[in-house]
């Protein structure tokens, strides 16, 4: 009975395993089957984008590029306090040599005194109505399945993305272009549904998984492969590009110049400055190189196509190129020195990075750069030796010896003398060059407070000056703006020597511009 019942039971794992392994072999034939009707649509997708380039093109004109914005620049400001102390030394060495009446210097002496009395901290709230939104960034699109080719090639090629060794694999035979008329454009487009890109765009994926690439740096990985592949061939390098881009779910248009040269324009929400651009269907479009003036513009859409996000939430993973250390010291208060270690290769990425403002806002510029984190190198090095010198000090404490170690271990300097317009950082740079100006000394000061201290910051624009807030306890006291009901303490790391919840002179909270970081 025993024997009967157990070779019913293994009848039964047997039975159920055959039907499981049905259920999967089902399942994974659905899934292939799904998978190649999909690419079959993606088939038939870029044939009507090459019967859709045999069609007229319509002509843009660019839009002049909006140049940076430029404010006249707020020098350097002492706080009050150390303007007064030098002012008390001056007097009194008058004193000394007009050799006054007794009576006379005991009055000075008195009103000198007055003088070094600190006032106190006074609340001075300021209720902000207007808060600039900065949207949150979309996904990265999913690419297209694509055609399998017969053969997988086994070609390679190499190149560098800043510092950084690839290679992406490439078929036997490389697009070519016999012109530019657009029969010949199209034929290439047609041929391209063989799939003999399909493991080149695969591996440019991967490549960008692996190295955390955001969507303009995956831009800046498809230049660098298709340029690496085809030298000198700069028509099939845009035909390529703009390909290649499309299939990975991004917005791009085919363009012919006025010397009939091919071009690859990539979309964003962005207005990036300095750059001529072509605004179609409320998207600003951007050569991927140099030109200007009028173009002609195969105006296809793809499916779900996305614009490019110039938003940098991570940092990349990149070869290690490891930065002299730099040592960062409050002069007359040694014991707020920290040394930081940036790497070579991650500011060389970041150099190249375009400045933009999003819409119509040119404040927002500055969140883009803020709202990036400081990379893992300098948080290893730096955050550690903050941390210690913090431990133990109240919230209000800790804040102002943030600010203080911004305000004075920072070389202050004009972005036009060092470089000839104005620059902003992301705070890895701030840490890395030598100079710094108000805007940079704000993001990093943002960005120690948020990462260090746990708290909400807000940067804070005057005409030609931006600053910071810190939501902050009501019993800490000083100049505050309120945002959404929230209190915001203002933090000034330009305002040399000014403790938190002081404003610096001439600006007007009243006007202030805020943008809430993330």
């Amino acid at each position: 009975m025993k024997r009967f019942s157990l070779f019913c039971l293994l009848t039964l794992l047997a039975c159920t395993g055959l039907q499981a392994q049905s259920f999967r072999e089902q399942f994974e034939a659905f899934d292939q089957n799904a998978r190649q009707t999909y690419a079959d649509f993606t088939v038939r997708v870029i044939k009507n984008y090459a019967e859709f380039v045999k069609q007229a093109w319509e002509s843009f004109e660019a839009s002049k590029p909006v140049p940076m914005p430029q404010d006249d620049p707020v020098p350097l400001v002492p706080y009050e306090e150390e303007e007064q102390q030098n002012k008390q030394q001056e007097k009194q060495q008058d004193q000394q040599k007009d050799q006054q009446q007794e009576q006379e210097q005991k009055q000075e002496q008195e009103q000198e005194q007055d003088l070094r009395q600190t006032p106190p901290i006074e609340d001075h709230p300021i209720i902000i109505d207007e808060v600039i939104e900065i949207p949150q960034p979309k996904p990265q699109p999913k690419p297209a399945p694509q055609p399998q080719p017969i053969v997988i090639p086994k070609n390679v090629v190499q190149f560098e993305l800043y510092g950084t060794q690839m290679q992406v694999r490439i078929p036997d035979e490389p697009l070519r272009l016999a012109n530019n008329d657009r029969n010949t454009i199209a034929a290439a487009i047609e041929s391209l549904t063989k799939g003999q890109y399909t493991a080149f765009m695969e591996d440019c994926q991967a490549l960008s998984r692996k190295h955390r690439l955001t969507d303009y740096f995956y831009l800046r990985l498809i230049d660098a492969a298709v340029r690496a592949h085809l030298p000198n061939r700069p028509n099939e390098t845009q035909l390529l590009k703009a390909f290649i881009l499309s299939q990975s779910g991004y917005k791009t248009r085919l363009a012919l110049d006025e010397n009939k040269q091919l071009l690859m324009l990539f979309g964003s929400d962005n207005i990036i400055y300095s750059r001529p651009y072509w605004t179609i269907g409320g998207t600003y479009y951007y050569a991927d190189g140099d030109t200007n003036g009028r173009l002609q513009i195969c105006n296809f859409a793809f499916p779900e196509e996305q614009s490019f996000n110039l938003v940098l939430d991570s940092e990349p993973s990149l070869t290690a190129a490891p930065a002299p250390a730099r040592t960062l010291t409050v002069a007359d208060e040694k014991h707020l020195s920290v040394t930081v270690s940036e790497d070579n290769n991650l500011i060389r990425l970041l150099e190249t990075y375009p400045s933009s403002q999003i819409g119509s806002n040119p404040v927002s510029r500055w969140a883009l750069y803020a709202n990036m984190p400081l990379s893992n190198k300098a948080r290893e090095s730096l955050y550690p030796q903050l941390q210690a010198l913090m431990d133990g000090l109240s919230v209000q404490d800790q804040l102002n010896l943030l600010l203080r170690w911004v305000q004075k271990s920072l070389v202050y300097e004009y972005d036009d003398k060092v470089w000839g317009q104005d620059r902003a950082f992301f705070a890895d740079e701030t840490l890395y060059y030598p100079y710094a100006d108000c805007e940079d000394r704000s993001i990093l000061f943002s960005r120690l407070v948020r990462d260090l201290i746990g708290l909400r910051v807000a940067l804070v624009y005057y005409p030609g000056h931006l600053a910071t807030a810190v939501e902050a306890p009501a019993s800490i006291k000083g100049d505050h703006l309120t945002i959404d009901n929230s209190r915001f303490l203002v933090c000034d790391p330009t305002y040399i020597g000014a403790p938190i919840g002081r404003t610096m002179k001439g600006m007007d909270n009243q006007t202030a511009k805020v943008i809430v970081l993330e």
